[in-house]
């Protein structure tokens, strides 16, 4: 199936549709990010603190490229109706969780929703605009993380001053809308070439690819972070080289299969393969670390939940307001220039969260993520309209998932990576102080301005800096992520946009 053409009246419906889904993934990450200390508080789960964060990430990544391929093959609509409807489920549990484990568990499967809807809102979209009218379009799609930045955390604030539960309501309505105007008003019809593919292929998803994938990354995931920090169990690594057979599979098995969920010749253009290295590390960095900018504001800083907001907001507009005018400087300049000035500045932004510590005042931290937010929509928003002009059409579903599918690996890996660091440093900086560590096994107390107002000044002051320096790890992680990313933004080709598009072969069947 294929979009067939539209009117104007439908595709500015379908683009609002779309727009709606991804606003649910903002909506996703700067509500929840900003109740996230509250919960962990109230659940009693300091512990599990990155992990409702990194298995979203994990499951919406792993299982992204399954549902791009499928599309490819099957069409973007219905698709996108039952991803949407999984999302929606997840969130409604999640938002009756009595436990940690619970939360994590409801969350994956709210994952799993987001691995179909995120990419394949970008995906309709890419599908129905060419490379000018998409460059235009895109600063849209980074407004709706503007207007979720600007919405979600005082939302949060709001709805978690009576429930933190009342956060993953609120997606209902938005779901609820956009599922609407897709059902509506998006048309597919027949395409020969994939009804071709279908024929051929014999298998016509790529089921073992997807398990070896799947399970890989869990496995790896898994064995990754531990409560106390790494410990080198038998059991951990033995999980761990388990994981790494099976992504060996995984890539033994794609190079075989008639239809893979992730081409390897997509690999082949300079273009998909710098975009995919630069942002698995802008991933790894940003988004690895944006769970803990909240717990540095309440737990360090003692601003609260409305201190936390505030900084989510900032950075998000930033990152909005770069995005857009990213968006229409590649058509002047090229893809090259704006990513390595982005990536420039996202290592500017933690070089001056990871010295925030020998700088008086709260300036660095304000300063830093409007840097951050500033260089990350200037490698965002590029390198996906690069990706989705630079590969053939029957690829579209699998390469934009590709870049989410990576994006989403470096922030599970990096989230999971920085919260283990966290916890070993707070293990560290706790022997022998029996007080401090009764503390952090209750952190809503650290947490709550109200409540830290009940704990000793003395017992505050070592609590805060037994934080701060545990945080002061996970800055220098990002850090070095970022560094990677800015090498990384090298290796994008230079050129105008135009000469990368990929020009469509006039015989089928040469395609990737």
């Amino acid at each position: 199936m294929k979009i067939a053409p539209l009117s104007s009246a439908q595709s500015r419906k379908v683009l609002t549709g779309v727009l709606l889904g991804l606003f649910l993934g903002a909506m996703e990450a700067t509500v929840v990010a900003t109740a996230l200390p509250t919960i962990v508080g109230e659940l009693h789960g300091l512990a599990f603190y990155s992990w409702p964060m990194a298995v979203y990430i994990l499951t919406a990544g792993v299982t992204g490229p399954l549902f791009g391929k499928i599309s490819d093959l099957y069409g973007r609509k219905n698709l996108y109706l039952i991803c949407l409807s999984v999302f929606l489920a997840g969130s409604i549990l999640s938002g009756f969780s009595r436990s940690m484990i619970q939360l994590i568990v409801f969350r994956a499967l709210q994952g799993i929703g987001a691995g179909g809807v995120l990419p394949l809102s970008i995906i309709v979209a890419g599908e129905m605009f060419p490379l000018e009218k998409r460059a235009k379009v895109q600063p849209l799609f980074s407004a709706m993380w503007g207007i979720a930045g600007l919405i979600g955390p005082p939302l949060g604030m709001l709805l978690t001053e009576y429930s933190w539960r009342l956060v993953f309501f609120v997606n209902i309505p938005f779901g609820l809308v956009s599922g609407w105007l897709i059902f509506m008003n998006l048309l597919e019809v027949q395409d020969p070439e994939k009804l071709a593919r279908k024929t051929s292929s014999g298998s016509f998803i790529d089921y073992a690819g997807a398990f070896y994938l799947m399970l890989g990354l869990l496995g790896f995931e898994i064995a990754l972070p531990e409560q106390g920090g790494f410990h080198l169990t038998m059991w951990r690594l033995s999980l761990l080289g388990f994981a790494l057979i099976l992504l060996a599979l995984f890539v033994v098995h794609e190079r075989q299969s008639s239809e893979p969920i992730l081409p390897f010749p997509l690999f082949q253009y300079r273009l998909f393969s710098s975009a995919v290295l630069c942002q698995f590390f802008s991933g790894f960095a940003f988004f690895g670390s944006l769970a803990f900018f909240p717990l540095y504001v309440e737990a360090v800083m003692g601003k609260g939940i409305e201190g936390a907001g505030i900084v989510l907001t900032i950075l998000l507009f930033f990152w909005v307001l770069f995005s857009g005018m990213a968006s229409r400087l590649i058509l002047k300049i090229g893809y090259r220039p704006i990513v390595i000035s982005g990536t420039t500045l996202v290592v500017s932004g933690f070089l001056l969260l990871f010295f925030m510590d020998k700088i008086s005042g709260t300036w660095p931290l304000y300063v830093g993520v409007v840097i951050l937010g500033s260089g990350m929509g200037w490698v965002t928003s590029p390198l996906m309209i690069a990706v989705q002009t630079s590969v053939p059409k029957t690829n579209l579903g699998s390469a934009t998932s590709a870049l989410t599918l990576f994006r989403m690996i470096g922030s599970s890996v990096g989230v999971s990576l920085m919260g283990s660091v966290m916890f070993i440093q707070i293990e560290e900086g706790l022997k022998g102080k029996a007080k401090l560590f009764s503390l952090f096994r209750n952190p809503e107390k650290l947490l709550d301005p109200a409540l830290r107002l009940q704990i000793p000044a003395s017992a505050l002051q070592s609590a805060g800096k037994t934080m701060a320096l545990a945080l002061h790890d996970v800055f220098m992680i990002a850090l070095i992520g970022s560094f990677f990313s800015f090498f990384a933004g090298f290796l994008v080709p230079g050129g105008k946009a135009e000469k990368h598009v990929y020009q469509e072969p006039s015989v089928s069947g040469n395609a990737v």
